[in-house]
C-alpha cells in the first residue's frame, strides 16, 4: 500500500520519511526559517561606492532659484554642467582615490543624482539673453563713430 502511495505521488521513501519526522500538531514545519530573499544581490551597489558618488555632487557650488525660493527648496547648478558632465569629472577625479570595483556605473550616478537630490540645472532664458544682447548692441552702436555718408550723383 505504501508504494501506491508514493509511485502515486511520484516521491521517494526518503522525502516522505522527512515530511513525517516535520510535522507537529498535524501541521508540517520546516527546517528553520525559509532563506528565499534574504541575501544580497551579487551586484548591489555597495554603501562606500554611493557615498563616494554623494559626495561627488554634494561637492558642485549649488544656487537657490532666484524668483522660486520661497516656493521650492529646488537647488541650481551651473547652466555649464549636466549629468553626463558631473559623472565624467566623477570617472576622473574617483579613479585614482577609489577601488575601480566601487566605481559606479552612469545610469546609478543618474539614479542618485534624480532621486535623492532636488537640483536641477540653471539654464538662462532666452529672453534674458535677447535683452543683454540687445543692450550691448546699443551701447555699441553709440559708441561708435558716425561715418560721414558721401551722397552719389546720379
Amino acid at each position: 500500500m505504501q508504494e501506491i502511495f508514493l509511485a502515486t505521488l511520484g516521491i521517494s521513501q526518503t522525502f516522505a520519511n522527512n515530511a513525517l519526522q516535520n510535522q507537529q500538531d498535524g501541521f508540517f514545519i520546516g527546517e528553520g526559517e525559509n532563506k528565499r530573499g534574504k541575501h544580497a544581490p551579487y551586484n548591489k551597489t555597495t554603501n562606500t561606492a554611493m557615498d563616494s558618488v554623494r559626495r561627488h555632487i554634494e561637492s558642485f557650488l549649488v544656487v537657490d532659484g532666484h524668483y522660486t525660493r520661497k516656493d521650492s527648496n529646488r537647488k541650481y547648478l551651473g547652466a555649464d554642467l549636466n549629468i553626463k558632465r558631473m559623472y565624467k569629472l566623477y570617472i576622473v577625479q574617483r579613479k585614482d582615490q577609489i577601488p575601480e570595483k566601487d566605481i559606479v556605473s552612469q545610469a546609478v550616478y543618474r539614479k542618485i543624482f534624480k532621486e535623492e537630490y532636488n537640483f536641477s540645472f540653471h539654464v538662462p532664458k532666452k529672453k534674458t539673453n535677447v535683452q543683454f544682447k540687445h543692450i550691448i548692441n546699443t551701447k555699441q552702436e553709440k559708441s561708435k563713430p558716425e561715418k560721414k555718408r558721401k551722397k552719389i550723383k546720379s
